[in-house]
């Protein structure tokens, strides 16, 4: 594979490189912060940052989760109450001190699924039972799932002030938040535009958290728990993220948010793309250079703010040729479901740790010639489909709104799905050997 970098951009990571594990200025107010657990050490993070886990709660963390049905000591949204009380006030009492983060995504039906009321509820539950064991804990509202973007903001406030208003129905008085917090995602046509990021979302929820409540919670520090580059949103080289996290964390500094958690460390499974181009650490436990960039950051804080240098796109490479017989890794990177290496062929087993359609292994962004068999073994029904899905030729698109999807049937029939527009164009020959669906990529099947 030829993948180059601007010249530049390799200069700065190499720098930064270069100062990872030195002490930075400020450090125990350093905002630097890892969504995950036992990253910390490894990237020589100095004093000051902190982590968190979502299922288990850890007794050398000052951030700790709560949240429905999941760890030992969460919340059964249908009783209200806490799961095994005598236990979990025990641990309240023999950790004290703790800031507790009450639920992840409520707002989401596959992350805690809870309905404005269920949560005003939880949270005053939280309250009422850790505050009188423990007058030092502090609570934090939930990470929304909020976004980067002026439509997130309105999302993410409106939802918040209706938990706001819930609460005060409920219990007749202001919702005792001790600390505001978001979950806030860029994607790859976000990069270029940090400034617009900062202006049109991070401030403006900040000036939301301090006024709201006619400024009930002017003093409450405001955090992001899961930022910045999900993969999911749309995949992006190392080198992409590293040059958006160098131009966009130094901003976010100044724009009024105390701490701040990079999603994901290493310990998510695979999951999400957690084995793609944003992590700090890799499965075997390797810092990656995004990774190192990151922790350099850290011990640099406070940082100056970056001017942003126009993008320069990579040059077209060779056709790349990888025929998974080897590890799996770069240029792919599996982003869910399970995967085998059988015989030189990349095998899927089926198993997907969600309802819904499995993933494919994602192949990180850059322009690309490729040439790929499929063989379907078993599709039931008409309504299996196998395929491969081609984004557009940019990487300034994501899944989201482009891409064509070319699947094959069980009864061999072929097509061709715009995701644009929803149209689906079937193929003329069920059994197809050979077909050009875009330029520059080549398919060949094998239908059995």
């Amino acid at each position: 594979m030829m993948k180059t970098w601007a010249p530049w951009r390799h200069i700065a990571v190499f720098v930064l490189a270069a100062i990872l594990g030195a002490g930075g200025a400020g450090a125990t107010a350093n905002p630097y912060g890892i969504a995950g657990v036992g990253v910390l050490t490894r990237l020589s993070m100095p004093s000051g940052c902190s982590e968190y886990d979502w299922n288990v709660l850890q007794p050398a963390n000052p951030i700790n989760m709560v949240r429905v049905w999941g760890n030992y000591y969460d919340y059964n949204k249908i009783t209200d109450t806490i799961n095994n009380p005598t236990q979990f006030g025990s641990w309240v009492t023999n950790y004290p001190g703790k800031t507790w983060i009450i639920a992840n995504e409520p707002d989401l039906a596959d992350q805690d699924n809870l309905t404005i009321d269920q949560y005003a509820r939880m949270f005053h539950r939280y309250y009422t039972f850790i505050k009188p064991l423990d007058p030092t804990a502090r609570l934090a509202i939930c990470g929304q799932s909020g976004g980067s973007t002026a439509g997130g903001l309105i999302s993410a406030t409106n939802w918040y002030q209706q938990v706001l208003t819930s609460y005060q129905t409920q219990f007749g008085a202001n919702m005792p938040v001790d600390v505001w917090n978001v979950h806030s995602y860029c994607g790859p046509a976000q990069i270029e535009a940090p400034d617009k990021i900062i202006n049109e979302f991070v401030s403006p929820f900040v000036q939301w958290c301090h006024t709201v409540q006619g400024g009930a919670y002017a003093s409450c520090p405001v955090w992001i728990t899961e930022l910045p580059v999900g993969e999911w949103i749309g995949a992006m080289s190392p080198e992409n993220v590293i040059y958006f996290m160098q131009i966009y964390l130094p901003r976010l500094e100044q724009a009024g948010i105390e701490k701040w958690f990079w999603f994901v460390s290493d310990n998510c499974g695979g999951y999400f793309g957690c084995q793609g181009s944003c992590v700090l650490t890799d499965p075997s436990g390797q810092v990656t250079s995004v990774g190192v960039a990151y922790s350099a950051l850290a011990n640099g804080y406070p940082n100056s703010v970056p001017a942003v240098v126009p993008f320069v796109p990579y040059p077209m490479p060779e056709t790349v040729l990888f025929d998974f017989s080897g590890a799996f890794g770069t240029p792919w990177f599996n982003k869910g479901g399970w995967w085998s290496n059988t015989n030189s062929e990349l095998r899927h087993t089926g198993i997907y740790p969600w309802p819904g359609t499995t993933c494919c292994p994602l192949y990180t962004y850059q322009d690309v010639g490729l040439s790929f068999r499929l063989k379907i073994n078993s599709a039931p029904t008409n309504g299996n489909w196998a395929g491969v899905l081609l984004r557009s030729a940019s990487r300034l698109h994501t899944h989201t709104d482009s891409g064509y999807l070319f699947f094959v049937g069980a009864n061999g029939e072929a097509g061709l799905y715009n995701k644009v527009d929803g149209v689906v164009a079937s193929v003329p020959g069920a059994l197809c050997r050979r077909l050009r669906v875009v330029a520059d990529v080549e398919s060949r099947f094998n239908l059995r």
